[in-house]
């Protein structure tokens, strides 16, 4: 027996870290990824939760709790990168000048 795996959504969390959902045989595994490790974070097999995940991740049309968490992180993500810019060793951006 086979198995079927599909990447279905991934969080930024910086220019080299993430956080993928990646769904294996009607689980999903939450993954967190840098450029040197692939850890995993969570295995969600419940299919109720597998589901509500699948609902409730940005871009699915719903909104809920998994929607509010990852909207509230791109925001702050927003807010917090000019701020390390400024910071010695920070990138400079075009929008610096």
């Amino acid at each position: 027996m086979g198995t079927s795996g599909s990447f279905f959504h991934s969080v930024p969390l910086d220019h080299n870290k993430r956080i993928v959902f990646f769904e294996l045989n009607g689980s999903i595994l939450v993954l967190g990824v840098t450029e040197h490790s692939v850890s995993l974070l969570k295995e969600i097999s419940d299919a109720g939760q597998v589901q509500d995940v699948k609902e409730n991740l940005p871009g699915s049309g719903k909104s809920g709790i998994l929607h509010n968490q990852s909207s509230a992180l791109l925001n702050l993500e927003n807010k917090i990168k000019p701020l390390l810019r400024n910071l010695p060793g920070g990138k400079k951006g075009d929008s610096d000048k």
